[in-house]
C-alpha cells in the first residue's frame, strides 16, 4: 500500500461539514478558588458561573465575595452527582476544589478536544469517518470527514482520514487492487481453501473462507453425528472432530504376506476407557464389499493403540479394507459407523520356493532332497 501523501486537517480547510458549537467562550481552570480571591481567575469564573445562570457579578471589581460563593454553591449543587457525592457531600460549599475545577472544564475547558473513527483507525479496506471537535480562539468547532475515493494515483487513490491522538488526520495511499466506495477493494480471495472431509474419507465439498476459526466454524454444525471428520484450510488439517481414531499402520495399499504377522498401529483421542472393534472386508471393484469379519470384537482399549494379527497362511489373496472403530454394527452402510478409521492392504499368498545347497548339478544348483 503506497502512501502518497499525508498530514493534519487544518480547519480552514476541511472539506467536510462542520458546525459551530454555542460556545464562543473556554477556559482552563487550573487554580482553585476560594473567598477572598481576585483577578482574572475569578473573572472566568464569574463568565462561567453567568452562562449556568447564576448571578455572580462583584461589586467592586472580579473579587470573590459573597455573590460569587453563592454562586459556586447553586452551580455545586445543580452538579451534586459530579462534584459534591464523590466527596460524601449534599449541600455545596463555595470552594472551587478540584471536583468543582473538573466539571468547570468539562463544560467551559479549552482542552475539551477529541477524535473518534468509525474504522478504528488506519484501516484501508473500510470506509470509516472522523468526528473531530477542536477549538479554533473564537469557540469549539467539530468536523466530520469521510474517507473517499481520489484522482490522484491513477484513479487508484484513496483519501484515508484517521485520529492521531485528538486530531484528525488525512493521508492519501494507492490502492493496488484499485478504490470503490470509499475504501480499498481487497484482493481476490483464493477458491475452496476450506475443506471437510467426513470420517469415511468423502468430502461435503469446498467453500472460501478468509480465516481458519472462519474455515472451522462453518463446518461444526455438520460435524454432530460425525465425529473423527476433519477440517481443512489450504490444504492444512487445523482440526478434528473428536472422539477420532486414526490408523497409522499400514499405509494405504502397503503388501502383506499370508502366514506373516502384522502390527497395526493408531491414536485416539476422547475414548479413553472404550473399547474398540477391529475388522475387514474385501474389496471388489474399487469397494468394500461383503459382509464384515471381526479380527477383534470390543475387547481392545483405544488407548492400547496395537494389535499383532496373525494372518493364515491359507488366507485367500486379493486387496481388503482394515477398519477400527468403536461400535461397528454387523450390518449396515458405512457411511452410517462412528469413529471410524480405514486402510486398503493387499494381501499376497505364500510363495513356493526351493532351498538350494552350494553343490552345482550340470552347472546349475542342485536342490536340497
Amino acid at each position: 500500500m503506497a502512501i502518497l501523501s499525508a498530514g493534519l486537517i487544518g480547519a480552514q480547510n476541511v472539506s467536510a461539514q462542520v458546525a459551530d458549537n454555542v460556545v464562543n467562550w473556554c477556559h482552563d481552570f487550573n487554580t482553585n478558588l476560594k473567598y477572598g480571591d481576585k483577578g482574572n481567575e475569578v473573572w472566568n469564573l464569574e463568565v462561567a458561573l453567568k452562562k449556568e445562570g447564576f448571578e455572580a457579578d462583584s461589586a467592586d471589581g472580579h473579587y470573590f465575595y459573597e455573590k460569587t460563593a453563592s454562586a459556586v454553591v447553586q452551580f455545586q449543587e445543580k452538579y451534586v452527582a459530579d462534584v459534591l457525592t464523590p466527596s460524601g457531600l449534599t449541600h455545596g460549599t463555595g470552594f472551587v476544589s478540584p471536583a468543582t475545577r473538573a466539571k468547570l472544564n468539562s463544560l467551559y475547558g479549552c482542552t475539551k478536544v477529541s477524535c473518534t473513527d468509525t474504522d478504528g483507525g488506519k484501516d484501508y479496506f473500510a470506509k470509516g469517518t472522523t468526528s473531530w471537535t477542536y477549538y479554533t480562539g473564537s469557540g469549539f468547532k467539530t468536523a466530520k470527514t469521510t474517507d473517499f475515493c481520489s484522482t490522484p494515483g491513477g484513479g487508484n487513490a484513496l483519501a484515508e482520514y484517521y485520529c492521531d491522538g485528538n486530531a484528525s488526520k488525512l493521508e492519501t495511499v494507492n490502492c493496488e487492487n484499485g478504490c470503490e466506495n470509499g475504501a480499498c477493494k481487497k484482493p481476490n480471495p483464493p477458491a475452496n481453501n476450506c475443506r471437510y472431509d467426513y470420517v469415511d474419507g468423502s468430502n461435503i465439498g469446498n467453500i472460501y473462507r478468509e480465516t481458519s476459526d472462519l474455515c472451522k466454524t462453518a463446518w461444526d454444525t455438520h460435524s454432530l453425528d460425525r465425529p473423527g471428520s476433519k477440517v481443512y484450510y489450504n490444504g492444512t488439517l487445523i482440526h478434528t472432530y473428536l472422539p477420532y481414531i486414526t490408523i497409522t499402520s499400514p499405509n494405504n495399499n502397503d503388501l502383506w504376506t499370508a502366514g506373516q504377522t502384522q502390527n497395526i498401529t493408531w491414536t485416539s483421542a476422547g475414548l479413553e476407557n472404550k473399547n474398540v472393534s477391529i475388522v475387514y472386508r474385501v474389496v471388489a471393484n474399487g469397494k468394500s464389499a461383503g459382509s464384515i469379519t471381526y479380527l477383534a470384537h470390543k475387547n481392545i482399549l483405544a488407548t492400547a493403540g496395537s494389535y499383532l494379527w496373525n494372518i493364515p497362511a491359507d488366507f485367500p489373496a486379493g486387496k481388503y479394507v482394515i477398519y477400527i472403530d468403536q461400535n461397528i454394527p454387523v450390518s449396515g452402510a458405512e457411511k452410517d459407523w462412528k469413529n471410524i478409521s480405514k486402510v486398503y492392504v493387499k494381501i499376497a499368498s505364500p510363495s513356493w520356493c526351493y532351498t538350494f545347497s552350494e553343490d552345482l548339478y550340470n552347472g546349475v544348483p542342485k536342490p536340497k532332497q
